[in-house]
């Protein structure tokens, strides 16, 4: 392998591999239409151009992740859940063929039905936990801040709407935690009440001082918007 002076691999230097002779099978083109659709699969996911039904998922530059991409494709275009164990159990398209042609006899993927949401939705785990912590020690840790330099001419009325859309669209932001009998349950708000804060400064010496309080203000989570902005 080709080392640089630092002793790691110089990829640069690598030399290029022809894809095409990474299998040790001979070409064999698809036979069935879901052989056809699974090379088509695994030509997109793994980057190679001609196939064979007899070609080995993990010869070809398969690995476990790969596979798990691969049961999400398998999914998603053949409407066939699988196992990714069974990727291990059948690395050939032909294999796999013929293992998704029994299994999509008895597999039936249910169809997702928008519901109405009932009045106290359950937290999820990691609404518990941030929960839980808020309740403990405070949540500012969670805090993700961003602060951003505006030049030149700014609409402040065309921005406030802009980042409100930002609320409308995304309800995580818009979602405010209860609790009753030491039980939690999440709440959706509209986003009509939000509001993009301003304030002038006429010390342009503490504006760093104000940045920072605003960005360690903690939220109530059983109240407040899970997004807020400021214009100074």
């Amino acid at each position: 392998m080709p080392l640089t002076s630092n002793g790691k691999i110089d990829k640069k230097n690598l030399p290029s591999i022809d894809t095409s002779q990474l299998s040790v099978q001979e070409y064999v083109a698809p036979r069935t239409e879901v052989e056809e659709q699974l090379v088509v699969v695994w030509q997109e996911l793994l980057g190679v151009d001609k196939i064979g039904v007899f070609d080995n998922f993990f010869e070809l530059g398969g690995h476990s992740l790969l596979a798990t991409r691969l049961v999400a494709m398998i999914r998603k275009e053949l409407s066939v859940e699988i196992a990714i164990r069974d990727i291990f159990a059948y690395p050939t398209i032909s294999g796999l063929g013929l293992h998704l042609s029994e299994v999509s006899e008895r597999t039936v993927l249910p169809t997702i039905i928008s519901q109405d949401k009932p009045e106290r939705i359950p937290l999820s785990f990691s609404q518990e936990r941030l929960w839980f912590i808020d309740k403990l020690e405070g949540s500012i840790a969670y805090h993700i801040p961003a602060v951003l330099r505006l030049e030149g001419q700014l609409d402040i009325v065309i921005l406030e709407a802009s980042l409100r859309s930002i609320i409308s669209r995304h309800e995580v932001l818009r979602t405010v935690l209860y609790a009753e009998d030491g039980v939690g349950y999440q709440k959706v708000i509209a986003s009509d009440d939000w509001v993009l804060t301003r304030e002038i400064i006429g010390d342009k010496t503490i504006i760093d001082d104000k940045i920072a309080a605003f960005i360690a203000l903690p939220f109530d989570l059983s109240s407040d918007y899970m997004f807020r902005a400021c214009v100074y």
